[in-house]
């Protein structure tokens, strides 16, 4: 609840520094291997929402991939878990480099 709460906050700071008095679509961008849920988010966001400049907004989801590199072969690319061994060279040195992304990252508005 607290995400939904804290991404309407950034919404109600927007709107008093760029004027606007509704909120159609509220884009937020979710890592693979964060600790957000989606469905659980868009529950929360439609609960704290009621009765504020967001109240009709839809909440879309972009989901970021996660991305990793291996210091010891220089692999960079895609990775499915926090803790796994490297794809190319098997070594279990793999740094998770992007995927656990929460942010804000777009409002259409009027």
């Amino acid at each position: 609840m607290s995400l939904a709460e804290n991404l309407l906050a950034l919404i109600e700071e927007e709107s008093r520094k760029q004027g606007f008095r509704c909120v159609h679509t509220v884009t937020v961008a979710i890592g693979v291997l964060g600790p957000v849920e989606p469905m659980a988010l868009q529950f929360c966001f439609a609960a704290v929402v009621r009765g504020t400049i967001a109240h009709k907004a839809r909440l879309q989801i972009e989901t970021v991939p996660a991305n990793g590199f291996c210091p010891d072969c220089g692999y960079t690319g895609s990775v499915t878990e926090w803790h796994q061994d490297c794809p190319r060279c098997a070594l279990a040195n793999l740094v998770v480099t992007g995927g656990d992304d929460f942010f804000l990252t777009g409002l259409e508005v009027i």
